[in-house]
């Protein structure tokens, strides 16, 4: 197979690539990369070389800076490199390879928007799918992780996935195309590299036709993977109750029975957002039976017998307070309509969002804040004092609601629980003067 000749065939008749798209070309320094490289430039792609340097290996780090740079000078190519302090950019319960991964994919993403180009390219070959393949199987993942390294993900292009790292050795021989080799490839440190080290070896010394089996296994693999996925997705819009400011609601009654499908159902939903396979497999078992709550590194997921929320974590950020001293300042708040009327001059309106209160039980100054442990007052219409959480709970009121929800309290107590009631002490009555409307915007 002419590689080359194969490269310009996958990007064009496959990947969709039109001579007029700009392509960042991923440069490591490697032979994948360098060979990547090399090809789309004699092919007169329109070209731009991305180098991360992500400073782990010292001066091997930066001899690999100096050979792409050196090469894309050689050959007139558009050079950009960014150098990261990795050890330092790590997030939280995020490992050093993860860390190199979420940064490089944000930059290259930046630097497509930055120069306006339509691809970035990966060198990934046939070799990288199989370790993935091995990796996610290891694991006891399902179709979805076990169909491999995908060619096209957006706007991310691997068009050498049926390509051997040999044929790439090969073609920069010929070729004369520098390259670098990473120590770190070598090292059996790494589950990956046992497996490129020692399994694969093995697999085409006892059956030497075992990875051309596998190959075939993984194309299947992918139209089950794809298959699935469809079902996913228009399971996903009958179940969806709403997705808005950072909340998925999903109703958990309009989902299959089946623990198998239900727990298949649960994948595809929260893997993507960090959850982990146990995790998953815990809310589809529980689902019926308890309220439970999981966290991953950015969702917290909220699992009822009859409704699913995840919520961002960002969403649920501390809800500042907020003091108010008169009714001139209450009337400056952006986020609510207030107004001042005559009692003889209204009528009381039956709606939640809006608080209808008599002026002169207020004192002042008030607060608006988050509701907290031991909150209570007397909601309109019925007798006696009820804790807030009680009232909500027999509301139906969502985990997420609950923490976002808002009281307002003057001196004497909660007047307001916000979207919901008024306190009875607060109601419009006969003798009432003047009525306090407060409404949501």
């Amino acid at each position: 197979m002419n590689i080359q000749n194969h490269l310009h065939k996958q990007l064009e008749d496959v990947l969709g690539v039109k001579p007029s798209d700009t392509l960042i070309c991923a440069v490591s320094g490697g032979v994948d990369s360098m060979a990547l490289l090399a090809m789309l430039h004699k092919l007169s792609f329109k070209l731009i070389a991305a180098h991360c340097n992500f400073g782990l290996r010292g001066d091997e780090s930066d001899a690999d800076t100096k050979l792409v740079e050196q090469f894309c000078a050689d050959n007139k190519i558009k050079y950009y490199a960014k150098h990261f302090d990795t050890p330092n950019e790590k997030q939280s319960k995020e490992n050093t390879q993860l860390a190199a991964r979420r940064l490089r994919f944000t930059w290259f993403e930046e630097l497509r928007k930055e120069t306006k180009s339509q691809y970035v390219v990966l060198a990934h070959h046939n070799t990288d799918s199989l370790e993935t393949f091995f990796i996610n199987l290891f694991r006891g993942s399902g179709v979805k992780g076990l169909k491999g390294i995908k060619a096209k993900s957006g706007t991310l292009l691997r068009p050498f996935l049926d390509v051997d790292k040999e044929q790439l050795y090969i073609y920069a021989e010929e070729n004369n195309i520098p390259y670098r080799e990473d120590a770190s490839n070598f090292s059996d440190a790494y589950e990956r590299n046992k497996i490129r080290m020692y399994l694969l070896p093995l697999l085409r010394n006892v059956f030497p036709k075992a990875l051309q089996g596998i190959n075939k296994s993984l194309q299947n693999i992918r139209k089950a993977n794809a298959v699935e996925q469809h079902w996913f997705n228009m399971l996903y819009q009958q179940s969806l109750v709403s997705d808005k400011d950072g909340v998925k609601s999903i109703n958990v009654k309009r989902l299959p029975e089946d623990v198998q499908l239900r727990q298949t159902f649960f994948y595809r939903l929260f893997e993507p957002l960090g959850f982990t396979s146990d995790q998953v497999a815990n809310m589809a078992a529980g689902v019926k039976t308890h309220n439970l709550e999981f966290e991953s590194l950015d969702y917290i997921a909220y699992i009822k017998a009859t409704r699913i929320d995840v919520v961002a974590k960002t969403h649920l950020s501390p809800l500042p307070e907020i003091q108010i001293p008169s009714f001139e300042e209450l009337q400056k708040l952006s986020t609510y309509h207030v107004k001042l009327v005559n009692a003889t001059e209204y009528n009381i309106l039956k709606q939640n969002t809006l608080a209808q209160l008599d002026y002169k039980k207020i004192s002042w100054p008030i607060s608006i804040r988050p509701i907290q442990e031991g909150d209570n007052f007397s909601p309109l219409g019925l007798k006696g004092n009820k804790s807030v959480s009680r009232f909500l709970k027999d509301e139906k009121a969502s985990a997420i609601d609950k923490k976002r929800q808002l009281v307002w309290v003057d001196t004497s107590g909660i007047f307001w629980l916000e979207g919901h009631r008024i306190d009875n002490h607060y109601k419009v009555h006969e003798k009432t003067e003047q009525v306090l409307v407060i409404m949501l915007k």
